[in-house]
Parts: structure tokens; sequence; C-alpha cells
């Protein structure tokens, strides 16, 4: 077991709702650096799911995929969602899967379980052809999540299959925010918006 694997021992994962939000959150912080923060070397740009060039690029699901991330990272999006009243979590496939499952686990070892689904791209062609699998949010209140939102527009059409459920969107949780458009695009449709970090914020504690 590594240094930063033994900050926070099984131990301590089991009792990870009476940590210290503050050190907690300082805990993702450098695990999204470390992990998943990536830095354009050269003239040379990555390509975002936007299209866009950019030198910098945030894989998120290199902490959400990882125990301790997920772990840490749920814990924080649970301090965002845990006062709402809402009926399920979820958001789009790939980059929420991880992390609705983490924030579902963490709502039941807090005594207010919620359940969980994810939203595919595109209707199932086979089976019972559903786009969103899991928890049923026909009629319900829900919070979605992402892992990295640049300008918020690959979760316009997760937010209109949801609505195709008559479920109502009581906030929307990102990881990390590039901070492009994507609050203005989540304000125009009178949807409240939070992001655990900035790319900004990472950027400065990076560099």
């Amino acid at each position: 077991m590594n240094a930063e694997s033994q900050a926070f021992s099984t131990s301590r994962i089991e009792n990870l709702l009476s940590l210290d939000i503050e050190s907690v959150r300082k805990q993702a912080k450098r695990m999204l650096i470390k992990r998943a923060l990536h830095v354009a070397r050269d003239d040379r740009n990555f390509v975002l799911a936007s299209g866009q060039p950019s030198k910098y690029f945030v894989d998120g699901k290199r902490v959400t995929m990882r125990a301790d991330g997920l772990a840490i990272l749920s814990r924080l999006v649970w301090e965002e969602i845990r006062d709402l009243d809402i009926d399920a979590i979820g958001g789009p496939t790939l980059g929420a899967d991880p992390l609705a499952a983490g924030v579902s686990m963490m709502s039941y070892m807090a005594g207010r379980p919620i359940d969980f689904f994810v939203v595919r791209k595109e209707r199932q062609q086979h089976g019972l052809g559903r786009r969103i699998e899991g928890a049923d949010i026909a009629n319900k209140r829900i919070a979605l999540l992402e892992d990295v939102i640049t300008t918020g527009a690959s979760l316009l059409s997760v937010i209109q299959a949801v609505r195709e459920q008559d479920a109502e969107v009581k906030k929307i949780v990102a990881v990390v925010c590039r901070q492009d458009t994507a609050a203005e695009t989540f304000a125009k449709g009178n949807m409240e918006y939070t992001s655990l970090f900035s790319l900004s914020e990472l950027l400065d504690a990076a560099l």
C-alpha cells in the first residue's frame, strides 16, 4: 500500500462519513492533479468531447474508477446532494457510472438510501430497448452527475431523456468544470449546477 492509499486506509474508509470535509476535499484535489490532469506537450492539443482543442485534459475516470478515488469523490458529491429531496441519482454513461454507484452506496451508509441510474447514448437495440437503466425515475426527483463538464452540451440529451420520463432535475453536480459555458447552459434551463473543482483550481495547484 503506497502513502496515498495509507492516508485513507480501510478503517478510515469505513468511517468516511465522519471525516472532516476539508481534509477529504484536499485529498480529492491531490488525486485529480496526480492521476487525472494532463497537459499537452509542445504545440499539440487534446481534442475534447465537445470537439474543441485544448492543452489540458482531465481524465476523471482515472480517479472515479479507483477504489480510494471513488470513495473520496462520492463523499464530496454526497455533501452536495444530501439535503436535497430526491429519489435517484445518475447521469450519462460512462462518466457518471462509477460516481452514481459510489454516491448511492454512500447514501445507504448514511441511512438515507438513494438508488441510481445510468443513461445510454442510444436506446438499447435488444432486450427491453431501454435508454435509462437502473432506478425507475418516472415522475421522480433526481440529481444528475458527471465527472468532467466543458460546455454542458453532452448533458442536454440526457436531460431530455429523463424529462421524457417526467423526472424533475433538482441539481447537476460535476467533479470538474472546465469553466467554459456549462453554467450558462444550465442556467438557461433553470437548473441548479455546481462543481467540486474547476480546471483553473487544479492548474493553479499543479503548475
